[in-house]
């Protein structure tokens, strides 16, 4: 091979960091200067990925350290870590190979005299960078884990196996979306692409979630080992019934070379007879990955003629128009959904631990609890419109065509925060209404909504203010950073103005009309100064 796949790869990763940075108007020198900055930031984020993986695989293998049943939970961790590892590794592999495909990264590479072998190994390596070696931490800690208790190498040697077989699975799984989605219109991406890239969006937000589930577990460690336990015994009945096939093979291998040598061979045959058909399966999927990605056919094939269709009148409102813009971009961009779903995350978070009895604490504690949730709804929420700006200042000759200016852009930020964060809160609130009878749910989404259209106007208005003449935002330092944090805080001040008005007037009224107006006030100063 003489290092032809690795130098490729290196070259890929490269190009990758390149392309996210060349539509900025920088200078050569700066510019790389930025990719090096960019390449060697992907690696810390690597290492990073690495060492948080190794510790959920160490905290969800802990339990075998402190139980004698020690086969029984063995098999659901391993299940659960190759179920995992499956899921990791599709979501990373097909969101690089749909960069390969868009950048076309890999189309020089076929007048190369390289053979498929070294090309195949070539994406293997971006692939195991870009996210495939982080979905592998987690099941080989666990096999290794499951090695060291059970004291069984033969054992070792079949879940190593396995191992190698998920991720091959996965890799399929991957190339598979990617030549499913690869059909693009010449006028535009597809409606399959947009698909995608939602799908990639929804899956970040659950690992988000899931994340979080994993810390509140983490509260209850004394409990894990009966929980995986309880867990397990259905996962034994399908098992048993199901042990030949994939997965499930490979938590009955546990059972199996408990048995004697030939229920081990047995299972190290079976084993490595999936190995071979992943390999196989693998090299089909690749091959036909790498036709649909040199041949220009697919660009056209089984589309209809386009049609061009006049927009239709409510589309003609500038500010309507990149509202829709804004909402799709949130979406398709997991950078800008984070800061606009982490909240419901929370919401949903917190909301399943107090209502399951998880956080005790008195109904008024609850009630105020629910009222700062909200506020914090909005103060991450806000957040987003940095990125939605930065998205958007990559085309920046938009600001300077009639009729959109900065204050279409403003109104148009704000109101795509409003509607999405809207969305979920106007559920939520009618969730907590159901559950506790009371109407502070509905009183602090509309003074969080309120206190929030001015500040997103002014925040809006003074990032446009950094905007380059080639379309990049200038990186803000640390007192600009400050200072908006400090605006964004501001939206705080209605719900403690509320909170000290309560304990001077308690049972009355007049607390909940100053919660309203000190929000009313608050966002018309915001908003004028905004648009001054």
């Amino acid at each position: 091979m003489n290092f032809i796949s690795h130098r490729l790869a290196v070259n890929i990763i490269r190009e990758i960091s390149y392309q996210s940075i060349k539509t900025r108007s920088l200078g050569r020198r700066e510019m790389s200067k930025r990719l090096r900055s960019n390449v060697r930031w992907s690696f810390i984020s690597l290492i990073m990925y690495i060492v948080f993986i190794m510790f959920i695989g160490l905290f969800i293998n802990s339990p075998l350290f402190f139980t004698e049943e020690k086969a029984i939970i063995a098999k659901s961790i391993l299940f659960f870590s190759l179920g995992a590892s499956i899921v990791l590794s599709f979501i990373m592999v097909s969101n690089y190979s749909w960069l390969l495909q868009e950048y076309d990264l890999l189309k020089p590479l076929m007048f190369l005299p390289i053979s498929m072998k070294d090309l195949q190994l070539t994406v293997i390596l971006v692939s195991l960078y870009s996210g495939g070696l982080i979905s592998l931490i987690l099941p080989l800690i666990s096999v290794i884990i499951i090695g060291i208790c059970l004291l069984n190498p033969i054992l070792f040697i079949i879940l190593i196996i396995y191992v190698l077989s998920t991720f091959l699975l996965s890799m399929c799984i991957g190339f598979k979306l990617a030549n499913f989605f690869s059909l693009r219109k010449i006028s535009g991406r597809g409606f399959k692409v947009n698909i995608a890239r939602y799908s990639s969006t929804f899956l970040f937000i659950l690992i988000m979630f899931i994340q979080m589930m994993f810390q509140s577990i983490g509260a209850y460690g004394s409990r894990l080992a009966s929980l995986i336990k309880d867990y397990s015994k259905p996962l034994t009945f399908i098992t048993n019934i199901f042990w030949f096939i994939y997965p499930f093979s490979a938590s009955a291998a546990i059972d199996f070379v408990e048995r004697g040598f030939i229920e081990s061979s047995l299972s190290l045959i079976l084993s490595i007879l999936y190995l071979i058909i992943f390999y196989k399966l693998y090299n089909r999927v690749f091959n036909q990955y790498w036709h649909r990605l040199i041949s220009p056919i697919y660009l056209a094939y089984g589309l209809k003629a386009s049609k061009i269709i006049a927009p239709k009148l409510f589309l003609n409102n500038p500010i309507t128009a990149l509202t829709l813009k804004d909402i799709k971009t949130v979406f398709r961009e997991p950078t800008a959904a984070s800061f606009i779903f982490l909240p419901l995350v929370l919401n949903i978070y917190f909301l399943i631990n107090i209502f399951s009895g998880g956080v005790k604490m008195p109904t008024i504690f609850i009630q105020f609890f629910i009222l700062f949730l909200f506020h914090l709804t909005l103060f991450l929420a806000i957040y987003s419109i940095y990125y939605l700006i930065r998205l958007d200042m990559r085309k920046a000759w938009i600001l300077f065509t009639l009729p959109i200016s900065f204050k279409t852009i403003c109104l148009s930020k704000t109101l795509t925060i409003i509607l999405i964060t809207s969305l979920y809160l106007i559920p939520i609130s009618l969730i907590i209404y159901l559950f506790m009878h009371t109407t502070i749910p509905f009183i602090s989404l509309i003074v969080s909504l309120t206190s929030g259209i001015g500040l997103m106007i002014f925040i809006s208005r003074f990032l446009l203010k950094y905007l380059r003449p080639g379309g990049e935002i200038i990186r803000l330092n640390i007192f600009q950073e400050i200072f908006l944090v400090l605006i964004d805080l501001t939206i705080f001040i209605p719900a403690i103005i509320f909170l000290s008005t309560l304990v001077m007037y308690p049972g009355s009224i007049y607390p909940y009309i100053v919660y309203i107006l000190s929000s009313i006030f608050i966002s018309i100063i915001f908003a004028l100064i905004g648009f001054k």
